[in-house]
């Protein structure tokens, strides 16, 4: 959320921010799910700590995963209110509340049956509607061509200047995914260890294409509202 805007600000240097998470799904995918297999059965990180440390492990593990969640949770909140209150002109305090509702309505009634199902229309926008807009961006501007020739070329380049920062901010992208309880649920889930592996390799080169579209969506915003403030 907001990745396409930090492109905008800085071009392609938030790329680098950006890398963890497919390196972060290889990490899962590579080594967690060699022990996944021992926890078929579980239904969240909770069940599986209880497994292994008894009580005191899932009591820890229910502390942190809530602190977790609910700062995602938090974002999610906010980019809907936002996204509803531009599109509608309501106030951002009655569109967070709007978003607030779909999401605990659908979760509350339809469980991870709903989760799923909201998962595929999320994948087909990303697989589809995203590249599909910027089909439509670089046939405004004319070509790939035109748009590397209109785009500032310090905004091509990887500043010296936020290279050290965007570094250091990779590290947790890289790593909090992988203790997730969304991906631990996700990966238990899953048949057997052979399909979360294969699932998990997969959805690293998805990221890694959306990641891609994000960074020409943004090049190709920058040529065609090269003023944005906000």
């Amino acid at each position: 959320m907001g990745n396409v805007g930090k492109f905008y600000d800085v071009g392609i240097t938030q790329i680098l921010h950006l890398l963890g998470l497919p390196i972060s799904f290889i990490i899962l995918a590579k080594f967690l799910m060699l022990r996944i297999k021992n926890y078929y059965g579980c239904c969240s990180v909770g069940d599986m700590f209880f497994k292994s440390y008894g009580n005191s492990g899932k009591i820890l593990s229910g502390i942190i995963g809530f602190i977790y969640v609910m700062l995602l949770v938090g974002m999610q909140f906010t980019a809907m209110g936002i996204t509803i209150a531009v599109l509608t002109k309501l106030p951002y305090q009655t569109s967070l509340l709007i978003s607030a509702g779909i999401i605990l309505l659908y979760t509350g009634r339809g469980g991870i049956c709903a989760v799923t199902f909201t998962d595929v229309l999320q994948f087909i926008t990303l697989i589809l509607v995203i590249p599909l807009l910027l089909v439509i961006a670089l046939g405004k501007i004319g070509s790939f061509h035109n748009l590397m020739t209109q785009v500032p070329k310090s905004y091509l380049s990887i500043s010296s200047e936020n290279l050290h920062y965007y570094l250091c901010a990779i590290v947790p992208v890289m790593l909090l995914p992988s203790i997730s309880p969304l991906q631990i649920q996700r990966l238990l889930i899953t048949r057997n260890r052979r399909q979360g592996v294969k699932s998990y390799y997969a959805l690293s080169l998805i990221i890694l294409f959306v990641t891609i579209v994000l960074t020409l969506l943004a090049l190709c915003t920058r040529v065609l509202l090269p003023d944005l403030s906000h």
